[in-house]
């Protein structure tokens, strides 16, 4: 552009310019302003956008560009400038329908005497598809973190502090998603909480490994201490250089407290049992013996019940007993009850009476994978039974 007493005078394009335009290995295009009407195209031009050169000349500025930018031509049009002027990005499109991507270099000028701009164009259609897909990508893996069922946080490797926090982790604590942004962990977290998550981040990079804490303690967001498992594993980036530490909490809190209730719920089981008076065995599919509670072992005065386990409890019984006793063991592996009275002295021959009941212990699929044997000691009643008819027999016999 040149100014002479205050007006701006543009380029006129002569044979030489021309040569060189036509020569350029950039596709360029020159066009009427007023008409919008295409007045030359080099060859790359040509190439680029498929057109033959005799068609290039038949279009217009509208013909090349995608219709939802139309709109945006006249504003461009407004101010003459008669330097280089960059524009880009704009969508332009090919004879095949094919929408291109270019940076857009623009430049008024007089050609043939008529009042033109001429324009350059690059073609960034492929690193601009790149671009988008990279960033399509992103968002789909964004959107695939942060509804994963366990928590997810990243940390900056060098200063801990954090990068980005998954929808479960926030639940966990109560934020929104930017709430812990470029922020430590001590500036969130009660010193000695956060003293430990610093820790295990430090170790990670240091030893270049996994670190795994299986039980930690955070305050959640209502207060409460919520327990986590959390590894922590450092990425590097291709110098080497510590880049980002990806941590995965799995909130574990309802299952220890379920583990916690079942371990009471077992000892209090335990407990009954052990007290109970009655002899209570567990026996697997085939009779033999796998466990007795202790009452059961005083009843029997058994000392080490070691030697019997893994014993038929079936010959534990004699004669006629013995057959009863196989018969409650099957009906209980049937999913039925057994039930018998026998006789079974103590380990030291002290007879002993027994009422006996066998049943199925069912498997979540609800077959028997144990049977529970519970013998109640009615060696007194027995006693009194046996005495009471031997009393009726004399009593019969006297009459």
């Amino acid at each position: 552009r040149r100014r002479r007493g205050g007006a701006v005078r543009f380029l006129t394009f002569g044979e030489d310019e021309l040569r060189e335009f036509n020569r350029s290995v950039l596709p360029m295009r020159i066009f009427d302003r007023e008409t919008l009407r295409y007045l030359a195209a080099n060859d790359a031009a040509v190439k680029l956008y498929g057109y033959t050169r005799e068609e290039f000349l038949a279009l217009t500025l509208k013909d090349t560009r995608h219709p939802e930018e139309h709109g945006e031509i006249l504003p461009t049009l407004a101010e003459p400038t008669g330097y280089l002027r960059h524009w880009g990005p704009r969508r332009h499109v090919k004879k095949s329908g094919e929408i291109l991507v270019v940076e857009l270099f623009s430049q008024d000028i007089v050609f043939n005497g008529r009042k033109a701009r001429l324009g350059a164009v690059i073609d960034v259609t492929e690193p601009k598809r790149a671009q988008e897909e990279l960033s399509r990508q992103k968002k789909v893996l964004d959107a695939i973190i942060d509804h994963l069922p366990v928590g997810v946080f990243i940390k900056d490797a060098k200063t801990f502090r954090y990068v980005m926090r998954n929808r479960f982790n926030r639940a966990v604590f109560g934020s929104l998603a930017d709430d812990y942004v470029g922020k430590s962990a001590h500036e969130l977290f009660p010193k000695e909480q956060a003293d430990k998550f610093i820790e295990t981040d430090r170790e990670a990079v240091e030893t270049r490994q996994m670190v795994e804490v299986h039980e930690q303690e955070v305050i959640g967001r209502s207060g409460d201490v919520r327990i986590q498992h959390v590894r922590k594993v450092p990425l590097f980036d291709a110098s080497g250089e510590p880049w980002l530490i990806v941590g995965i909490s799995d909130d574990i809190t309802e299952r220890k407290r379920a583990e916690q209730a079942l371990r009471e719920s077992n000892a209090f089981l335990h407990g009954m049992i052990e007290s109970s008076r009655d002899c209570i065995k567990v026996l697997d599919l085939d009779g033999r013996l796998l466990s007795m509670n202790s009452g059961g072992q005083r009843l029997l005065e058994i000392a080490d019940l070691t030697p019997l386990l893994n014993t038929s409890w079936v010959d534990f019984w004699c004669g006629a007993d013995r057959t009863a006793a196989r018969n409650a063991v099957a009906a209980a592996v049937a999913g039925d009850t057994g039930t018998f009275e026998g006789y079974c002295p103590t380990r030291t021959g002290v007879p002993k009476w027994w009422d006996v009941i066998v049943t199925p212990i069912l498997d979540p699929a609800g077959k028997p994978e144990r049977l529970l044997a519970v013998s109640r000691d009615i060696t007194e009643r027995k006693v009194v039974e046996r005495a009471l008819h031997e009393s009726e027999s004399k009593y019969r016999n006297l009459v």
